[in-house]
């Protein structure tokens, strides 16, 4: 949340991100619906903004991910690989006129991400590109790891990093050669939250992050409904289709050293 704070007159605004990962093809509806559920659910959280991480960069095919986002009512910022729907930087300005730069960046998988059919780029050669951008106060939407987010702020100026991939927690958020870190764990456990309040020329003279445990947060009845119909609808789905062809019947039991033999075959 970023606040404009004079004279007890607050003018609020909410930006939400997602920071990747969304997609898991363990979920049978994810799996059934090549990530598109996935999608349909970010869209009602009214998202700024997302970046993706390699369950998605990785988890799917070239075909699936290049109409993942097809659907998608936000922008995915990501600067450091060539997809068709990659955006960014994006400058997003305030209704009390701060401009707010920012980026999208995810972990550069070297080898598979080529051999996936994607130009990938370094995240630090990106990033020289780019900064500074033209605003007040720059956000770096990071898929790309605590270690990696804790050198960058060694080098460049930026104000803000909401950090992912390591599943790193940041329960009352970090600084770092004077850059806010943020970063809400995994699995969902968490959800961030950053309040930011600027002064009249637009200078951020408070700050407030903390990462709120999703297990302290008001339950509903439909949740549990929700959450249920989705796996029965994924299952139901997923029901009679066919995932591979193979040339002969393959034995249920194995003598142990004959099964790790045939494993090893893969």
């Amino acid at each position: 949340m970023l606040n404009k704070q004079p004279n007890f007159l607050l003018q609020k605004n909410v930006l939400r991100f997602d920071l990747g990962d969304n997609i898991d093809r363990v979920h049978p509806l994810t799996e059934a619906t090549n990530g598109q559920m996935n999608v349909a659910l970010m869209n009602r959280l009214n998202l700024t903004a997302a970046t993706i991480g390699n369950n998605e960069g990785l988890g799917l095919t070239h075909e699936m991910l290049s109409h993942l986002y097809d659907e998608a009512e936000f922008p995915v910022l990501l600067s450091n690989l060539e997809t068709n729907f990659a955006k960014g930087p994006m400058i997003f300005t305030t209704t009390f006129g701060l401009r707010v730069g920012i980026i999208g960046l995810t972990a550069p998988y070297r080898l598979a991400y080529p051999s996936a059919g994607w130009e990938l780029s370094d995240p630090i050669s990106v990033l020289d590109d780019l900064l500074p951008l033209d605003c007040d106060f720059t956000i770096l939407l990071s898929h790309l790891g605590k270690n990696v987010d804790e050198k960058i702020t060694e080098r460049y100026d930026i104000d803000l990093i909401i950090g992912a991939h390591t599943h790193h927690l940041f329960e009352h958020g970090a600084i770092s050669n004077g850059t806010l870190l943020a970063a809400a764990g995994k699995y969902g456990q968490y959800v961030g939250q950053i309040d930011l309040t600027f002064n009249e020329e637009n200078h951020l003279v408070d700050h407030q992050i903390e990462a709120i445990a999703t297990n302290t947060l008001p339950k509903y009845k439909s949740d549990a409904l929700d959450i249920k119909g989705w796996q029965l609808q994924g299952h139901k789905l997923l029901s009679g289709t066919q995932l591979a062809q193979l040339e002969h019947p393959i034995p249920n039991q194995y003598p142990h050293d004959e099964a790790s033999h045939f494993l090893g075959r893969f």
